[in-house]
């Protein structure tokens, strides 16, 4: 057995923990909430609503931020006015 192959699995837990934290760490830099006021269409009264603004990555960024923003929302409820 070579040592290219002993450090396989160790390689793939590194990237596995890895990859995550990249993930949600990325997201918690880039992130800022922001109190907008919504105007719903049907006629109701407008709301006050808190929704994410990205440093960077416009729309790409909200899609590709949607599955950790919604567990934040969820885990932080109070910072996102919920």
């Amino acid at each position: 057995m070579s040592m290219k192959e002993t450090r396989l699995p160790l390689l793939v837990a590194v990237v596995v923990l890895l990859l995550p934290t990249l993930y949600v760490g990325s997201y918690m830099a880039l992130v800022q909430q922001s109190a907008a006021d919504i105007a719903p269409p049907d006629g109701r009264p407008p709301f006050a609503a808190v929704i994410p603004n990205y440093r960077v990555g416009g729309t790409y960024a909200e899609t590709f931020y949607r599955p950790v923003e919604q567990f934040d929302r969820a885990l932080r409820p109070n910072t996102w006015g919920g």
